[in-house]
């Protein structure tokens, strides 16, 4: 292992987990040496190493430690995070992709042929879901929609970097409609009353408004969706301990649920069709 590596990690001993600290510490050092993780891996160039000179050598490291150190995660220092295949702008105004919504892109494209659909994107964020889509399925039209000009914006941007065509625009889903083939979305999910189980740094720097819903109507932007926005398959990111609630609310509009564990095994994915057996 490169003693870069091996620096960045001892500095983050303290402050997260060893698993974390390793991974952070190889992406960290990808981006300051310019040397791909398999060679950081083997310890390439290990000799010219020195701790004296690890300042000048790499001027930007002092300041992405001591952000790490205060809990600001590592794509928003760097300003991207790769993601599906894609390379993602973030900012302070998106949620960081996580590899569970992956599980629902994956989700998507097995459920669903490789022909000519309409999709939409609602609470679009950086764009990480229907820019996934779209570079696995040309073919679809899809648009993005999200509250926040500044996400929309950083989802264009996204769009422009990888060469693919969405439309993306500012709308507030709770307060339009539209007619689509596949209606996907990763909504506000987290009850307010859990906030104190999610992780600080997720608190501290990713936004609020991107994560969390009254505990009076959790289901708010699904139910909202399902009213306002007609399609022939809806595809779901939510909270587990939600998915009860699911099906009252599949069942009044005439819905079958197929439910997906993500990774850890927790129930997190929804597809809400008229039949079990959907295919468009």
């Amino acid at each position: 292992m490169h003693p870069l590596v091996k620096h960045i990690q001892n500095e983050l001993a303290s402050v997260m987990p060893p698993s974390e600290a390793a991974d952070v510490a190889l992406w960290l050092a990808e981006e300051l040496s310019g040397f791909s993780r398999t060679m950081l891996i083997m310890g390439k160039d290990s000799e010219k190493f020195s701790v004296e000179k690890i300042d000048v050598d790499y001027p930007r490291l002092p300041d992405a430690l001591r952000r790490l150190k205060q809990g600001e995660p590592l794509a928003y220092i760097l300003g991207y995070v790769d993601w599906c295949g894609l390379r993602l702008k973030v900012n302070p105004s998106t949620l960081i992709p996580r590899p569970e919504t992956a599980e629902l892109v994956d989700m998507v494209l097995d459920d669903t042929p490789n022909q000519p659909l309409s999709v939409a994107d609602l609470c679009t964020g950086s764009g990480c879901i229907a820019l996934a889509l779209k570079h696995q399925r040309q073919a679809w039209d899809i648009v993005g929609t999200d509250l926040s000009e500044q996400a929309v914006l950083t989802a264009r941007q996204n769009m422009l970097d990888n060469h693919l065509t969405v439309s993306f625009r500012t709308a507030d889903v709770l307060k339009e409609s539209g007619q689509y083939d596949i209606v996907v979305s990763n909504p506000p999910y987290i009850p307010l009353s859990e906030l104190s189980t999610v992780d600080e740094s997720v608190l501290m720097y990713e936004p609020r408004s991107a994560l969390f819903v009254s505990d009076n109507d959790p289901l708010l932007f699904y139910r909202t969706i399902l009213e306002n926005y007609k399609a022939k398959a809806y595809f779901f990111e939510t909270y587990p301990p939600l998915l009860p609630l699911f099906y009252p609310m599949a069942e009044k509009h005439g819905l079958k649920i197929s439910v997906k564990t993500d990774f850890a095994g927790k129930q997190r994915f929804v597809r809400l069709s008229a039949d079990t057996d959907f295919r468009v």
